[in-house]
């Protein structure tokens, strides 16, 4: 959505093995027709015709245990067809991104964020206002690997983690840590927004070294053994875990870690595994790199719109998750054991009509449009989106004309970099 034996990516049952189960039920099937012949060779002459009802002809009919057999492997016969059916409906939508965002990065600049977020800015807002308006994206894929192209690569720029893996690179080979056949391995949390595109960009810009995607997704592109070849840069891999807070990985197993999308899909009582179990799996002086939201805006005087704000914190809480994980991140990283906890709070008003102001209102409209499809879209009342969705749409025409719109309030986003001891066991 960052002394190792390389993970083997495991695989769901596809359509390869999808008649693992019918093969059993056919083996049942002739063996109680064998049985029957059987009996039937023991009746007397004629008395087989006569008889009520036969088990042959019963397990043709239907007596209430077989129709309860048949309705079950139907049943069993559907599941496997719908999830082959998402299967390679996934395989295309990650085909089609992997092209996309291939030629995408292949005429990016590492400025372009900067460079360009006004036009991008506009063009983002021009789709936020169509998607509350359709409530739909099943017709705009090809804008939605652009959109997520941008809002990586503006993360990416304020960041500074290629700068953190290239440093990390020059102190792994300074202390002679890696052979000359091996490279760096970088695991990367995969999330469920950004999906896979996130490490495929880590993948792509930093080609010294072996970007691991972790997802606990059941369904994706890797279903298909032509994918490793034909999806995703060579030294990109998906390992399939059941949790992140029991990882498939030995202790000490990566110099670094990036999570970008914990804060939107933890809950409260999740932080402290899944970080004690990042903790476990970074080796000794390795580190831990963290972008964060927090559910709110400051400095807010628009009533309105601090009241979405406030509305929405409560439903964050009622799903048991934090609404600032920002304010909390610090003491979580500490209890998980890391040391030398360093961050990076960025901050400015919205609605600055400047480059910064314009990427920074890029990246919280972004997660402003994700926090309302995740939570407010479902969960607020038809008059509470109604009246968000009409000062949204008068505030995206404000910000595309220009205007100064000091009323409301300052976007912050955090960056945290946590060490692990180099004492550490």
């Amino acid at each position: 959505m960052f002394g190792f034996k390389k993970p083997s990516i495991t695989r769901q049952d596809s359509s390869p093995n999808t008649n693992a189960g019918t093969g059993a039920d056919n083996r049942s099937i002739y063996s109680q027709s064998s049985s029957i012949a059987g009996s039937s060779q023991n009746l007397p002459i004629g008395e087989h015709q006569n008889h009520p009802k036969s088990a042959f002809s019963q397990f043709f009919t239907g007596s209430s245990n077989n129709k309860e057999e048949q309705d079950e492997r139907n049943r069993r016969y559907r599941e496997r067809k719908t999830q082959n059916d998402l299967i390679k409906d996934r395989y295309k939508q990650d085909s089609i991104k992997w092209f996309s965002l291939r030629k995408l990065s292949d005429v990016s600049k590492e400025n372009d964020s900067l460079t360009y977020s006004p036009a991008r800015l506009n063009s983002f807002l021009q789709f936020y206002d169509t998607y509350i308006q359709q409530n739909s994206i099943e017709n705009m894929r090809n804008v939605i690997n652009l959109v997520d192209f941008w809002s990586i690569s503006a993360i990416k720029y304020l960041s500074g983690v290629d700068q953190l893996i290239r440093k990390n690179l020059v102190a792994r080979y300074s202390n002679s840590d890696l052979r000359e056949d091996q490279k760096l391995k970088i695991l990367k949390i995969h999330g469920d927004y950004f999906g896979i595109s996130w490490s495929w960009l880590l993948a792509m810009d930093n080609w010294s070294c072996d970007i691991y995607s972790l997802t606990t997704t059941p369904i994706t592109h890797t279903n298909y053994s032509e994918s490793k070849s034909n999806i995703g840069p060579k030294n990109h891999h998906v390992v399939h875990g059941k949790s992140l807070s029991t990882m498939p990985f030995k202790k000490n197993s990566y110099p670094l870690a990036i999570a970008y999308e914990l804060w939107f899909q933890l809950k409260i009582d999740e932080w402290n595994p899944v970080l004690t179990d990042l903790h476990r799996v970074i080796s000794p002086s390795g580190y831990l790199n963290m972008f964060l939201m927090d559910y709110t805006i400051i400095n807010c005087k628009n009533e309105l719109y601090n009241e979405f704000f406030k509305k929405l914190q409560k439903i964050v809480i009622n799903e048991g998750m934090d609404p600032f994980p920002c304010k909390n991140i610090l003491k979580r990283t500490k209890e998980a054991g890391f040391i030398d906890v360093k961050y990076s709070l960025i901050s400015i008003k919205k609605g600055i009509p400047n480059r910064m102001g314009n990427l920074m209102e890029f990246i919280q409209s972004f997660f402003e449009l994700a926090m309302f499809s995740k939570f407010a879209r479902d969960k607020f009342s038809q008059n509470d989106l109604q009246l968000f969705k009409e000062l949204r749409l008068q505030y995206n025409q404000d910000v595309k004309n220009g205007k100064l719109l000091d009323e409301f309030g300052d976007s912050y986003l955090m960056f945290v970099t946590a060490k692990k001891s180099s004492n550490a066991e």
